[in-house]
């Protein structure tokens, strides 16, 4: 974001684009860690040995750890939490974000 845009604001801001961010976390963690790309997540069960997950496409398997990077209506948000209908308080705010040569 432009700091003159931000200037007087008391808000001090650092970021990068979505791309940017996942191409240096992967890029970072891919021969340590799994990630199961072209499928999606359709059942979570956490389990003392770890979470049991099912998959649309793939073989069940268990994993230390789940990370659903699937955006703002996540499914994984929604099966790990329920429906957000009980959980999501509209503070009446907008955000906009956007890039400018």
């Amino acid at each position: 974001m432009n700091p003159e845009l931000m200037a007087g604001s008391g808000i001090r801001t650092v970021e990068l684009p979505r791309g940017d961010l996942t191409r240096i976390l992967y890029d970072a963690t891919r021969s340590d860690v799994e990630y199961v790309f072209a499928d999606s997540i359709a059942g979570l069960d956490e389990r003392p040995d770890g979470v049991h997950v099912t998959f649309g496409r793939s073989a069940p398997r268990r994993f230390d750890l789940v990370i659903g990077a699937d955006g703002v209506h996540s499914n994984v948000r929604r099966l790990t939490f329920g429906l957000e209908d009980g959980l999501r308080v509209d503070l009446g705010f907008t955000y906009a974000g956007f890039s400018v040569p």
